[in-house]
């Protein structure tokens, strides 16, 4: 069975290659992705010739749709079986090429609903556009059973066509280095910052803590802001909040090297998240082995099996997180194993990328009858 996948988050973000190289094994894949990332000795074919760093500039445009035309070129006549698709760049000319291709074709279209809709949503037209495409897909991945329950809402008439397909941890980091012993109890929050992760119910929640907590933990928030994404002041509040003796904020782009020292530093990751479809963040803590403590909303429910891998609070109580840091920091080495424990049988049985990969090829085969390695 031959697949084209196709991918322009890569180097910045490794889902992708993680997926690739287990799913290699049981089809022949060819991935095409930006013409920024040229993957050494792997096991895939690999194209790199779309445009990730489109601005309004006349020649940013022009090699950005002549990366699309080498794409849809090896849709038109590359044998393949399956088209399957990660992520649009921009939609509203991407949308419109493939649908067109694949109608000339007859190849089976499989996309991943990382988000079934954008965090900074479009209104009702990108809403529209977004179930014509679902509409039209032979099947549809998500991550957990939250997504395919929201999916399926969104447009219930692709309800036989959404699978679950877990996000693996990432291989790429050294999780087996240990931190120098340190006598405060750490707690990180990691990754691009956005609005609807929290941050501002993690300061407020800071402000709530104890005197005796607040001389014996110590928060960090790491992670890059885009004002378009995110305006919002944090420093004001740390100020107002009068945090500056035991919180930090760090508010950059976090160096792909630096990256391991902060989770291996870390007792705790900190998930205090508004809403969320899935989280990649969530799964790098595991790849650390790290205990989390995690909003209650249902995506993270479930991604922490109930709350075996950490503790979660209840959103709309005002102390909960507060409360929460507290339980986490008064832990015995016991208790703080047996959730790590947890993490890791939770990523030997669910969240691995082999077994991802076998699930994944097994809908390929049913879209096509065609058979596996």
């Amino acid at each position: 069975m031959k697949v084209l996948m196709t991918d322009t988050w890569l180097p910045n973000q490794p889902y992708v290659l993680e997926l690739a190289r287990p799913l290699s094994k049981r089809v022949d894949l060819t991935l095409i992705t930006n013409r920024y990332y040229h993957p050494v000795n792997e096991s895939f074919r690999c194209k790199s010739v779309l445009e990730s760093k489109v601005k309004e500039k006349k020649l940013g445009m022009l090699s950005y749709f002549r990366g699309l035309a080498s794409l849809y070129g090896s849709i038109l006549f590359g044998r393949y079986d399956v088209i399957h698709l990660q992520a649009f760049k921009q939609q509203r000319y991407e949308m419109p090429a493939y649908l067109l291709a694949l109608r000339l074709t007859g190849k089976k279209l499989v996309c991943t609903a990382h988000n079934i809709l954008p965090h900074e949503s479009g209104g009702k037209k990108e809403a529209d556009r977004l179930k014509k495409w679902y509409r039209a897909c032979d099947a549809i991945i998500v991550h957990n059973e939250h997504s395919k329950k929201v999916l399926v809402d969104f447009e219930p008439s692709v309800e036989e066509k959404v699978h679950v397909v877990p996000h693996g941890t990432f291989s790429e980091y050294d999780a087996s280095v240990k931190a120098a012993p340190h006598e405060k109890t750490v707690f990180l929050q990691f990754g691009m910052v956005r609005k609807y992760k929290g941050i501002d119910d993690l300061l407020k929640a800071a402000s709530l803590l104890p005197e005796e907590y607040r001389k014996k933990i110590r928060i960090i928030v790491a992670g890059n802001q885009r004002r378009e994404l995110d305006d919002t002041d944090y420093q004001a509040l740390l100020k107002q909040y009068g945090l500056e003796d035991f919180v930090e904020l760090q508010l950059r782009r976090v160096p792909d090297e630096e990256v391991a020292d902060y989770f291996n530093g870390a007792d705790c990751c900190l998930f205090p998240y508004k809403v969320i479809y899935g989280s990649g963040a969530l799964l790098l803590a595991y790849t650390f082995g790290k205990p989390v403590i995690a909003s209650g909303i249902p995506t993270f429910a479930e991604e922490t099996d109930g709350g075996k891998t950490g503790l979660l609070y209840d959103p709309q109580s005002e102390r909960g997180l507060a409360e929460a840091i507290q339980r986490f920091a008064d832990l015995s080495t016991a208790e703080k194993e047996g959730m790590q424990e947890n993490i890791r049988e939770l990523c030997r049985t669910k969240y691995s990328w082999p077994v991802s990969a076998q699930t994944l090829a097994g809908i390929y085969e049913q879209l096509t009858g065609s058979s596996q390695r």
